[in-house]
């Protein structure tokens, strides 16, 4: 008969949410954690690269053309890695499916 492995994850690490604040996850939610951390990272480096090059567009606008409020235009990218970047901070670590049921045997 095999023996079925499981791992308790504490819930303020994982994001899983049962009755009892403990999970059972398989082996096979592994994966699944490293890649939603994994974008999660992503889409916060790409907010915040994406803000620091708003922030540098604006002055460089408002320094070749200052009669016109073209340095607005500085603001899109800045407003869009805000929101990436708040987004990957923020975004609600949902339960994966089968993150809280026992693991089935073979």
């Amino acid at each position: 008969m095999p023996v079925c492995a499981t791992v308790l994850i504490d819930i303020n690490r994982s994001g899983f949410r049962t009755d009892d604040g403990i999970a059972v996850a398989s082996a096979a939610i592994w994966p699944l954690i490293a890649k939603e951390n994994e974008r999660r990272r992503g889409l916060i480096l790409g907010g915040l690269i994406t803000f620091v090059v708003g922030a540098g567009v604006i002055p460089l606008l408002y320094g070749l053309e200052t009669e016109k409020p073209v340095w607005l235009a500085g603001l899109i990218p800045l407003l869009i890695g805000a929101v990436l970047f708040l987004y990957g901070v923020f975004s609600p670590r949902g339960e994966r499916p089968g993150a809280g049921a026992p693991p089935q045997p073979r």
